[in-house]
């Protein structure tokens, strides 16, 4: 059911072998299998092949040294602006390398075309009908199953993000289902045209001799063999249900869904061995459901893909076992982290407690975010002293964690403790430039009386933040302390502008 890159490689050369219809002794050249038919013969046939494979090989080394260039780019650009790229720029230089590579490879498929132009055609184009045919022939039902699998998990995918069920977000939702259905479309269309194909012989195979991976099956399924494709279906359409509907989603939610379905795949892979042993023939999951290897006739390929779906079971209990362990400790990361605010602080410190005392750690929840979310539940419990103490052990397990500094630095606050304050603002200021973190520094440093040094942070907050009202106005109350009063008018004025109701007027000598 799934491809390598191999076998799209090897589709792709066999595809251009495909424009090359045996006549006789020689061959029909008919590019892209549609256009004027024109004679050739066997040795033409093998030179334009061998040419193209070597303009595939070049081809890769294009992508290869494409994508190495531009993984360099955004590793220089990280190291040397200490910023990370954002994700348009990365996919706008991966399509900047696939530019050259679609050129060539085109430049490369047009070769025979280029060189027979001038030679006059046996036969026209051939008809849309017969297009179609040949367009049906080329696609196989794996591959189409591939694609309804792909438009059942871009809804999953999109929901990792955001809501798919509301706004704009549906459209994650609208693009799924239309690939589902085109690829339902398609293979519809392709089973009638069969049909219609096995009574009428509209056009036979082509007799091109096959290049890519000799000795392979490359028999479509029979009428007898659609069953097969059953079980398919039914997997499709429950991922559909879970991924269209709110039952659905909730049901996708629950600890123990991942870990049922893993085991199922994982079950019947290895079920396909001991099926294998005993009949002698196996269907390996890499390559679809009608890909059929005897014992007998094939043993490399049967041994192969019993040693294959072997492993692949073997993988996804493994990954069964791990996450079914992981389903009793996510509940609780969850709580822990209290990403929407929904638990009290009581639930969320007991929660903490736990993933702290049996090192329940994730990728989405460290031991450092642990030990600062039960400093924020006990900061919210009015205890700071224990909310600076996991600050502290927050910081010794994740030294640049601002998060932690900030939050120590408010617990400072409440404690009066102006000085450990001003030190940890200027810690997390460190790790990154904050207009809060300023702020809050600004307002420290004007209650101990350094003026100065308020006003020289509450620049920094409008510097980062040019429309900020509260640092206009107290860095002009910070003004006025030092008898500046036209800059503190100043201030006070773009502060009323910003917000009327901040001080009522903000003039001179006024509260």
């Amino acid at each position: 059911m799934f491809t390598s890159a191999a076998d799209s490689w090897g589709r792709l050369r066999q595809a251009f072998a495909d424009q090359f219809e045996q006549d006789g002794t020689n061959f029909v050249y008919r590019r892209s299998q549609k256009g004027d038919a024109i004679r050739v013969s066997a040795e033409e046939r093998s030179r334009f092949i061998d040419e193209f494979n070597r303009n595939v090989r070049r081809a890769k080394w294009i992508i290869y040294i494409g994508l190495a260039l531009v993984l360099g780019a955004i590793i220089g650009f990280s190291l040397l602006s200490g910023t990370d790229l954002s994700q348009t720029a990365m996919f706008i230089g991966i399509g900047l390398v696939m530019i050259p590579y679609f050129v060539f490879y085109r430049w490369a498929w047009a070769a025979p075309a280029r060189e027979l132009g001038g030679r006059t055609p046996i036969a026209g184009e051939r008809s849309p009908d017969e297009v179609r045919r040949l367009g049906f022939q080329r696609i196989t039902y794996g591959q189409l199953a591939v694609a309804g699998f792909g438009g059942v998990m871009i809804p999953f995918i999109g929901s990792s993000r955001q809501d798919v069920f509301s706004g704009w977000n549906r459209l994650w939702l609208v693009f799924g289902g239309a690939l589902v259905l085109l690829a339902a479309v398609q293979a519809f269309r392709k089973w009638r045209f069969e049909e219609e194909d096995s009574y009428r012989g509209v056009i036979p195979p082509s007799s091109t001799p096959i290049i890519a991976q000799p000795g392979e099956d490359s028999t479509h399924p029979s009428k007898s063999q659609v069953w097969r494709y059953v079980p398919l279906a039914v997997i499709l359409l429950g991922l559909a249900l879970i991924a269209y509907t709110s039952a659905g989603k909730q049901l996708a939610k629950q600890p123990s869904f991942w870990p049922i379905l893993m085991i199922g795949c994982g079950g019947w892979a290895l079920f396909t061995v001991i099926r294998g042993i005993s009949n002698g023939q196996i269907e390996p999951f890499a390559r679809g459901f009608y890909n059929t290897y005897q014992r007998e006739t094939q043993p490399k390929r049967f041994w192969a893909s019993m040693t294959w779906n072997g492993i692949f079971g073997c993988f996804c209990l493994w990954i069964a076992f791990t996450m079914s362990r992981d389903a009793t400790a996510q509940p609780l990361r969850d709580r822990c982290y209290n990403a929407d605010r929904m638990y009290q602080p009581q639930d969320v410190l007991s929660a903490c407690n736990q993933v702290i005392e049996k090192k329940m750690s994730g990728a989405n929840l460290t031991m450092a975010d642990a030990f600062l979310d039960r400093g924020i539940a006990h900061d919210a419990l009015n205890d700071p002293g224990r909310a600076i103490d996991d600050y502290r052990e927050a910081l010794r397990l994740q030294p640049d964690y601002f998060e932690a500094y900030y939050d120590r630095a408010l617990a400072y606050e409440q404690l009066r403790d102006d000085p450990h304050a001003i030190a940890d603002y200027s810690a997390a200021i460190r790790v990154r430039p904050d207009a809060d973190a300023y702020f809050n520094r600004g307002e420290l440093y004007g209650r101990t009386g350094d003026m100065r040094a308020a006003i020289a942070d509450f620049s920094e907050v409008i510097r980062l933040t040019p429309k900020r009202a509260d640092a206009y106005y107290y860095r002009a109350m910070a003004y006025r302390q030092i008898g500046d009063t036209n800059r503190a008018t100043s201030d006070f004025d773009i502060a009323f502008r910003l917000d009327p109701k901040l001080c009522g007027g903000c003039l001179p000598g006024s509260g």
